[in-house]
């Protein structure tokens, strides 16, 4: 491999990403804020294999004198193991709370049944048979028969055709007085990661994917989009 060239290549695709999508802040009424996110892609945002790779909402709410005041979909470290060590591993830290763009394959029941496998979202590729979750925001041009005819509709997400943005709605918190919002995009999570550590039984690519990404950032988050707005 030639590192320069692995290098403008990174360069490149972190250019790239960040003419995916754009956003706006609108108030809807005293205490709430609507974010649009729009896909400027000809693909579903985020785009690609979907085990690990995810987009989120990152919200911030300051006062008059710029103290933070809450967060919603913050990243960092937790307690966690890996290979029967534990360690700080970096993730999203409030998933549940936070507007989390991605497609989950699962295994339904009857393919669980079959393998010996727990139902539901699963990281076992060639396993899973249906989808739990798929609410990447459609491209320009969207038609909701024509994405079911081809296997690719949304799940747990509605958007109606044409629509290629979506809409996330904030409680402000008191005394808010600036928002700022920055659209997160991670191409492998650290979930996937360990998945892949640690069902590797076979060799030592585990260990070796493990250490690579050590030594390499750890696939942290990346802005592909922000934007701030004072109330």
């Amino acid at each position: 491999m030639d590192r320069k060239a692995v290098e403008l290549g990174k360069q490149r695709a972190m250019e790239l990403l960040k003419t995916a999508a754009s956003l706006s802040l609108t108030s809807t009424r005293q205490g709430r804020a609507v974010l649009r996110v729009t896909n400027l892609t000809g693909h579903k945002l985020p785009s690609g294999y979907p085990e690990g790779r995810r987009m989120w909402v990152n919200v911030k709410f300051f006062n008059s004198s710029g103290r933070l005041l809450k967060e919603i979909g913050k990243s960092g470290n937790k307690k966690d193991t890996i290979l029967g060590k534990a360690i700080e591993a970096p993730t999203l830290l409030d998933p549940e709370q936070t507007r989390v763009y991605e497609c989950l394959p699962a295994i339904s029941e009857t393919q669980a049944k079959k393998y010996g496998k727990k139902p539901g979202k699963s990281f076992h590729f060639v396993l899973n048979d249906i989808i739990a979750k798929d609410n990447r925001i459609p491209p320009k041009g969207f038609n909701n028969s024509a994405f079911k005819e081809h296997l690719s509709a949304p799940v747990g997400a509605v958007y109606a055709d044409g629509q290629h943005w979506d809409d996330v709605q904030f409680e402000l918190p008191s005394g808010c007085k600036r928002i700022v919002v920055n659209l997160m995009y991670q191409s492998v999570s650290w979930e996937y990661l360990r998945f892949l550590v640690e069902e590797n039984r076979t060799d030592d690519w585990g260990k070796r994917l493990y250490e690579g990404w050590n030594r390499t950032g750890k696939c942290e988050p990346v802005v592909i989009a922000e934007i701030e707005k004072s109330l």
